[in-house]
């Protein structure tokens, strides 16, 4: 297990010198690993995620944007317009992922086909990312939301682990990072159900 702040030096040189045969990101990470391993072009391949229940595939999301206007804006009306044209519009999309390579995957399921039409599948071998984006895409459950602190819960995830590389299992890093999230979040008032 490689343990490494994603697109840092040691990131993109492990990815560069073959030392990481694989890792979980979002969709945009395709870009990225364009980008940063460009040599890499034809050894790499998306798959989707492994199900705890393969009869009831779930998926999580990581990421994502917004755009907002605030409550000091001068012509708030125009400024959603924009927003709204920006985020549904093909033209839009299309002008934005012009700027380079881009595998966003749009919030608006119409748009998929747009980012699509601009990805340059070679990199992959001519695999249809896309295809499999979508179909990811819709094991998200509706309703799905990250749970409160997850920032912290994260970095608590991380810092364990990054402890693996000292003994422990990857189990044994989650186990550890739930129980030191139950403090700060019932420090937050918040009730805790453990299952």
């Amino acid at each position: 297990m490689q343990v490494a702040p994603g697109n840092s030096q040691q990131w993109n040189a492990a990815i560069n010198d073959g030392s990481v045969a694989g890792y979980i990101d979002g969709a945009w990470a395709a870009a990225a690993l364009m980008r940063s391993a460009p040599d890499g072009a034809g050894r790499w391949a998306a798959a989707p995620l492994p199900q705890w229940d393969p009869a009831q595939p779930r998926v999580g999301v990581k990421g994502g944007s917004v755009y907002a206007v605030s409550t000091g804006s001068d012509h708030p009306a125009e400024a959603m317009e924009f927003l709204r044209w920006l985020v549904t519009d093909p033209e839009a999309f299309r002008a934005r992922l012009s700027s380079g390579a881009s595998s966003m995957f749009p919030a608006a399921p119409a748009l998929a086909g747009v980012a699509d039409e601009g990805f340059d599948r070679s990199y992959f071998a001519g695999q249809d990312v896309y295809a499999l984006f979508r179909q990811e895409a819709a094991k998200v459950p509706a309703g799905w939301v990250w749970g409160p602190r997850m920032i912290a819960t994260s970095a608590l995830v991380q810092e364990g682990l990054a402890r693996i590389r000292y003994g422990g299992t990857v189990v044994e890093a989650l186990e550890q990072a739930q129980e030191e999230s139950l403090p700060d979040m019932r420090a937050l008032g918040l009730a805790v159900v453990e299952r």
